[in-house]
């Protein structure tokens, strides 16, 4: 039982509070015990009041502080799961609605067309590729059977447009590709890829009979411009040289110096010439000199 004692120290009134009965008498100056009165009672109460006051408020905050973490809980939640729906999405694309394309791919080696291009590469050479379709070997192969491809061989139909003329070119029968050297530049050339019969061959059906030196052909290309050879000009033109130093000018005609040139190409031509002979190079490797 808590109760409170008047003690006198110095002329002053002072109350000291006991908590144990057992303590009153360790006051050698205590003489009286004293309730507390009603005063002290409200003023207590409203302590009381005060702090349940305070535990309410406390109470609120906890209470709002845990619905705001469920609230964060909850939003998180749902943030991560689309996080996932979306990268699902992206790493499992429908292939209606994405296509991925990769940096790297290989160049088929076939695009099974009947087509043959030719190209220049200098005034004297050109380059010719080509490629027959799968329907036009297997046409020939129903018609004449396995021997036809056995009876015949490939060759290359030059055509100069220019002036006429036209040549024949054995090639390779796997080959694919082929280099062709031509006398006349600036001229219009087409190339042609064609198997002639060498032997007389039946055909299985209507036995038509196609025989030697008859040509099939397969295929025409485009037509193609051989560069020029030689430098254009006009022999009126002439070349000035002014010295700076002196202010004189030099007047030179243009084919003095076209002729001087011509003439140091030829000496390197004879030089290349002279290589090839000593390397012994075959003519189709020296012209890539």
């Amino acid at each position: 039982m808590k109760r409170y004692v008047l003690k006198k120290v110095k002329e002053k009134r002072i109350f000291k509070k006991i908590v144990y009965r057992k303590e009153l008498h360790t006051f050698n100056n205590t003489y009286m015990f004293k309730k507390l009165s009603s005063s002290d009672n409200i003023n207590f109460k409203k302590i009381k009041n005060r702090i349940n006051s305070i535990n309410n408020y406390i109470a609120k905050i906890r209470e709002k502080f845990t619905s705001l973490s469920y609230n964060f809980l909850k939003n998180s939640e749902l943030f991560f799961k689309d996080l996932e729906k979306n990268f699902n999405e992206l790493m499992s694309p429908k292939l209606d609605n994405f296509k991925y394309i990769s940096e790297y791919y290989e160049i088929p080696q076939k695009y099974n067309e009947t087509i043959i291009k030719v190209l220049a590469q200098n005034p004297n050479k050109l380059f010719v590729y080509w490629e027959i379709a799968d329907k036009d070997i297997k046409k020939y192969l129903d018609e004449y059977g396995d021997i036809f491809y056995e009876l015949t061989y490939p060759i290359l139909i030059l055509e100069n447009k220019k002036n006429g003329n036209s040549s024949e070119i054995i090639i390779d029968g796997f080959a694919n590709s082929w280099y062709i050297d031509i006398i006349d530049d600036s001229s219009t050339y087409n190339v042609t890829y064609a198997r002639k019969v060498s032997h007389n061959i039946v055909n299985l059906i209507n036995n038509n009979i196609l025989n030697v030196g008859e040509i099939i052909h397969f295929a025409k290309s485009n037509n193609i411009v051989s560069p020029n050879g030689h430098i254009l000009y006009n022999n009126n033109n002439n070349v000035v040289f002014k010295n700076i130093k002196t202010n004189t000018t030099y007047t030179i005609p243009l084919a003095n110096i076209l002729q001087s040139s011509k003439k140091i190409y030829n000496n390197i031509a004879n030089l290349k010439e002279e290589i090839l002979d000593n390397e012994h190079i075959t003519s189709n490797m020296g012209n890539e000199f």
